[in-house]
């Protein structure tokens, strides 16, 4: 095209949208923008284009808030968690917050969701940062979230990024009213040692606490300088929580089994666990471990199909 070296600066310049607002600024005519409809631009809001026909990124998303909300505008919720290294999976829903009052028709299969900040969530956002504070992004994200397996991955992941800013995370949402999950987010933040991720969690939730299994030491350091997620050192037990996205990989998988050979010598029974093992078949997995190590108590639980021995 006659203008294509002009229209790569709007797209460099804008995050990779084309705004037809700034088109004459950048000493393009309006034509352009039928030019790039044939070319293959696709309309994305009213007056924004991107390039190509293909799927639109979520930066691209972004920038094209940026532009139809303006400059004051901010990500928050699942997005900007999405953006501090929180979620590891892009969201589906982009959350923008603006100081305008408009209403904004948002065109059908576009991921925005324009709000007014009534809070000053706004005033409020780091220096240098597009998206709102990791409180108000958190705190937007438990509002929004209805489960709470997803709502302790955020505030375990939360913790472990600013374990810095602990104290001062649970202050502050100690003071929103009205918030969901403040218990779950309180006692994942203040737990000593730490949950390293939500399958701890949901360990300790459907099968340690329902089957009255005697608590074990968590994060324990074995003899050979290995963390361990329980361990029970008095009955020579360990058992470690595999979760997917940390424990497919050859060299993970290696390890562990090297972990694994390790505490043979000292007499330790090791077992492991998925995610499914746990959610899915909690009675199950108890049962396993009672029969593996049969001088640690588990109890039967309320379940009617409980598995374990009365």
């Amino acid at each position: 095209m006659k203008y294509d070296s002009a229209i790569n600066s709007v797209i460099k310049d804008c995050g990779g949208v084309i705004p037809t607002v700034l088109l004459k600024q950048y000493g393009l005519p309006k034509h352009v923008v039928r030019l790039g409809v044939k070319a293959g631009w696709q309309r994305v809001w009213p007056g924004i284009y991107v390039p190509g026909r293909g799927e639109v990124s979520f930066d691209q998303w972004v920038a094209v808030g940026r532009s139809a909300f303006g400059r004051e505008a901010a990500v928050g919720g699942a997005a900007a968690l999405y953006q501090m290294g929180v979620l590891s999976h892009e969201p589906s829903r982009i959350m923008f917050w603006t100081r305008q009052r408009r209403e904004y028709r948002v065109p059908a299969g576009c991921p925005l969701q324009p709000r007014r900040d009534y809070d000053g969530r706004l005033d409020r956002i780091p220096s240098g940062y597009g998206h709102t504070g990791v409180v108000d992004s958190l705190v937007d994200y438990m509002n929004t979230t209805t489960n709470e397996i997803d709502v302790a991955g955020a505030v375990i992941r939360v913790r472990k990024l600013f374990s810095q800013e602990v104290a001062q995370l649970v202050d502050a949402l100690a003071c929103v009213p009205r918030l969901r999950h403040r218990r779950l987010a309180e006692r994942l933040l203040l737990a000593r040692p730490a949950f390293d991720s939500p399958l701890e969690w949901l360990w300790v939730q459907l099968v340690q606490v329902p089957h009255g299994i005697e608590k074990p030491l968590r994060q324990w350091r074995c003899p050979e300088g290995f963390l361990r997620d329980n361990a029970w050192p008095w009955r020579k037990a360990i058992v470690e929580l595999d979760g997917d996205a940390f424990h497919t990989d050859e060299r993970t998988v290696g390890r562990d089994r090297q972990k694994d050979r390790s505490m043979v010598k000292h007499g330790f029974v090791t077992l492991r666990f998925g995610y499914w093992d746990v959610v899915s078949h909690a009675c199950r997995t108890a049962k396993e471990l009672a029969e593996a190590v049969p001088e640690l108590p588990v109890y039967r639980c309320g379940a009617a199909a409980c598995l374990v021995a009365g």
